[in-house]
């Protein structure tokens, strides 16, 4: 019974496809999180020790661009798993 509705295809994929997208996903934030609370954290204390300034400006960006930045590579990367139709994606678009 939950193995069938596991390989119900919705939209060219499977139900446990996105499942596997939700959790890969929610791990992706999970690791952000991780990053941010721990390295960020040990960035801003060790960069808030030292009397330059360049320090802390890089620290200002890692938390500005970056996290952003891995945040929406945790997105991608989950939603690379699933198959798009042809009316969403631009390949039908792409001359050759």
């Amino acid at each position: 019974m939950l193995t069938d509705t596991l390989q119900t295809t919705v939209l060219n994929n499977r139900i446990l496809d996105y499942i596997i997208f939700i959790a890969a996903f929610l791990a992706s934030i999970v690791g952000v999180r991780l990053i941010k609370s721990i390295i960020l954290n040990r960035l801003k204390a060790w960069s808030e020790k030292t009397l330059t300034t360049i320090d802390d400006f890089l620290v200002g960006i890692f938390e500005k661009k970056l996290i952003p930045i891995l945040y929406f590579g945790g997105f991608y990367l989950s939603f690379s798993s699933l198959t798009l139709a042809d009316s969403i994606t631009l390949q039908r678009y792409i001359v050759k």
